[in-house]
């Protein structure tokens, strides 16, 4: 079955490389974000959860209450940053990575060449692309959940942006080997994929952090 569903993936992918690659970084955006808000759940009241597992009588329920965030889960929230992910994320580094590989190819060349063509593509990656979808995913996100743009939104951007993406960039730096690998050795059209499974952690990462600015938003009402 998984065979079966990788060719179909690979026939879509090229008959409709842009479409399926924001569907794909928009499902895998909801996940991250899920996970962010997983985490947001379980740090705020580790007592109450700690009596609920203890309540459990089988291994199905207690794995169902480790997933579980019990009706705290937030959709407009994890919907906004599949959004944004599927009509601007994805898209750019669709665009980003074309143009990457048009200006310093990692198909053709010597082995070392194309190594140092990998690296740089990673960097750009890192750096450049990440710094603008911390940006766009706390603007962006800020507003599609309803929040004002002048009081929250924009102080929310100020007060985190930082954080959020010196926690991007660690993130980028434990999965730099991957992320370099997939640059390296896989064809074009599957780096966007590549990049966007390993993304799945940072997209919580970046997720959680952004999210920190509630506080902004008390403070300016």
């Amino acid at each position: 079955p998984f065979a079966i569903f990788f060719l179909w993936y690979l026939a879509t992918l090229e008959s409709f490389p842009l479409t399926t690659k924001c569907t794909t970084g928009a499902l895998l955006t909801l996940v991250g974000d899920y996970f962010a808000q997983w985490v947001e759940f379980k740090r705020s009241d580790e007592q109450q959860q700690q009596e609920q597992m203890h309540e459990c009588n089988s291994m199905l329920q207690i794995i169902i209450s480790i997933l579980s965030i019990r009706g705290k889960y937030d959709s407009r929230r994890g919907w906004a940053t599949a959004l944004e992910t599927f009509l601007l994320s994805s898209p750019l580094q669709h665009y980003a990575f074309d143009y990457f590989e048009s200006i310093l190819p990692v198909e053709s060349g010597s082995e070392l060449y194309r190594s140092f063509a990998a690296l740089v593509h990673v960097c750009l990656d890192c750096i450049l692309l990440d710094g603008i979808f911390v940006a766009s995913t706390i603007l962006v996100c800020g507003v599609l959940e309803g929040h004002s743009l002048t009081n929250y939104v924009l102080p929310n951007l100020k007060h985190n942006y930082r954080a959020a993406f010196r926690a991007a960039l660690l993130t980028n730096v434990s999965f730099a080997p991957v992320e370099f690998l997939s640059f390296r050795f896989l064809p074009l059209p599957l780096r966007v994929l590549s990049v966007n499974t390993v993304d799945l952690v940072w997209d919580g990462v970046v997720s959680y952090t952004s999210h920190g600015g509630a506080m902004v938003e008390k403070a300016t009402a």
